[in-house]
């Protein structure tokens, strides 16, 4: 015996219209649940009062010429202009600037002797004191709110980095190879701060400047006395405690 069904006709179409109904909101909810734009709070660092960025620009734009009087007039002796020279084994060594200006063969510039790279190193102490004058301060990057923004200073921050590294080899053709380890370990220390409130970019600028620091260090750290590695050793101690971590810069 078949059985019959309770609802008639007029109730199942009810029945149908309100399901398809009850269906057709909960799919609309659903794809709007989905596809909402997700509510990110952005966090805003507090820039510190004195930010070591200051230091560090200001003391890029520090660096001045050593101006050596030759034949021809007086010629400008700068870290941008060693850098060419920075591996030939000759700089520092030769008749210098002064007595050879104009004799470079093949258009080639004639190398320094070690007294005028002396002279570039002593007229630049000012730009590297407020180098370290900024290690006294935290530094902090502007946060960067759009994909387009643009950071020159790393740039400057790597010239500078150059520019510390030619002074090292100054001070190793000196004897004075404390000195030549204390520039390293200065990169080092950029290298740590760099990273610290910027993106990405700031993390791989940094690892690069700390890369150039350790190599320069490794040149230079043999010829320290106790005391003066102890002392190197609390500086890169310092330096690895302002380290920045991955999670950190993404």
């Amino acid at each position: 015996m078949v059985k019959k069904s309770s609802f008639t006709k007029a109730e199942k179409w009810t029945l149908f219209f309100v399901s398809a109904f009850v269906v057709t909101i909960t799919i609309t909810f659903w794809q709007q649940e989905i596809t909402r734009t997700p509510v990110i709070h952005i966090p805003t660092p507090v820039m510190p009062a004195t930010n070591a960025k200051v230091f560090y620009l200001k003391a890029f734009r520090s660096f001045v010429p050593y101006q050596i009087p030759t034949s021809t007039g007086p010629y400008p002796l700068t870290y941008s202009n060693l850098e060419v020279q920075f591996d030939n084994p000759k700089l520092g060594t030769g008749p210098g600037i002064a007595a050879s200006h104009g004799m470079g063969q093949n258009g080639s510039e004639p190398l320094p002797s070690l007294s005028e790279l002396q002279g570039l190193s002593r007229v630049n102490a000012p730009a590297f004191a407020v180098l370290h004058a900024g290690f006294a301060h935290e530094y902090r990057e502007t946060p960067a709110r759009s994909f387009n923004t643009l950071f020159p200073q790393f740039g400057q921050f790597r010239a500078l980095v150059r520019f510390l590294m030619v002074d090292a080899k100054i001070k190793r053709l000196s004897g004075n190879w404390n000195g030549a380890a204390n520039d390293a370990i200065d990169c080092i220390r950029l290298g740590e701060d760099i990273p610290r409130g910027s993106p990405l970019i700031g993390m791989l600028v940094g690892i690069a400047v700390q890369a150039i620091g350790r190599d320069g260090l490794e040149e230079t750290i043999g010829h320290l006395n106790a005391t003066q590695a102890r002392l190197a050793a609390q500086r890169l101690e310092e330096a690895a405690h302002r380290h920045t971590t991955v999670a950190d810069a993404l």
